[in-house]
C-alpha cells in the first residue's frame, strides 16, 4: 500500500503521514513511497486513537456543517413560505380590489340602466300625453268639421225650403 492511499483512508494529507511515519521511524520518503504490510499495521495500531480522535472530530465538523446547512435549509424554505405567503397575500388583494371593481361596474351598469329606463318611461309619458293631446285636438276638429258640415246642410235644407216655398208661392200665383 502505498503513503498516498494510506493518508486517504486515514483522511489526512500525505504530508501529515509522512511526518508521522518518519517519527516512528518507517521508511518513506514521499507520498507514492510503498508500505509493507507489517509497517501498515504498525502504523494503524500506532495511530488508531488518533484517527479516531480525528474521525471523531471530522464527524463532529460534518454534523455541525449539516446542522448548520439544515439551519440555512429551514430559513430559505421559511423565507420561501414567506414570499409565498406574501404573493397569495398580493394575489388576493387583487383579486378583491378586481372582485369591488367588477361589482362597482356592474352597480354603475345597473344604476345607468335604471337611469335609462326612468328615461325611457318618463318619454312614453310624455309621448303619450302628446298622443292623447293630438287625439283630442284631431277629434275636436273631427267635431268642428261635422258642426260646419250640419251647420251647412241645415243652411242649405233652409235655402231649399225657401225655394221651395218660392216655388209653390209662384206656382199658386199662377194659379
Amino acid at each position: 500500500m502505498r503513503v498516498h492511499e494510506l493518508a486517504k483512508e486515514f483522511g489526512m494529507t500525505s504530508q501529515e503521514l509522512l511526518e508521522k511515519i518518519q517519527a516512528m521511524k518507517v521508511p518513506a520518503k514521499n507520498h507514492a513511497s510503498t508500505l509493507v504490510e507489517a509497517y501498515v499495521d504498525k502504523i494503524r495500531k500506532a495511530l488508531g486513537p488518533e484517527i479516531a480522535e480525528r474521525q471523531a472530530q471530522l464527524e463532529a465538523e460534518r454534523n455541525k456543517r449539516e446542522a448548520e446547512e439544515a439551519k440555512k435549509r429551514a430559513a430559505e424554505e421559511a423565507a420561501a413560505a414567506k414570499a409565498e405567503a406574501e404573493r397569495r397575500a398580493a394575489e388576493d388583494a387583487a383579486r378583491n380590489a378586481e372582485e369591488e371593481a367588477r361589482a362597482a361596474t356592474e352597480e354603475a351598469a345597473r344604476k345607468a340602466e335604471a337611469e335609462a329606463d326612468k328615461a325611457r318611461k318618463e318619454a312614453e309619458k310624455l309621448a303619450a300625453k302628446e298622443a292623447e293631446k293630438t287625439h283630442a285636438e284631431d277629434e275636436a276638429r273631427r267635431k268642428e268639421a261635422v258642426a260646419k258640415q250640419e251647420a251647412e246642410e241645415r243652411e242649405r235644407y233652409k235655402r231649399m225650403a225657401a225655394e221651395a216655398e218660392e216655388t209653390a208661392k209662384k206656382a199658386r200665383d199662377l194659379i
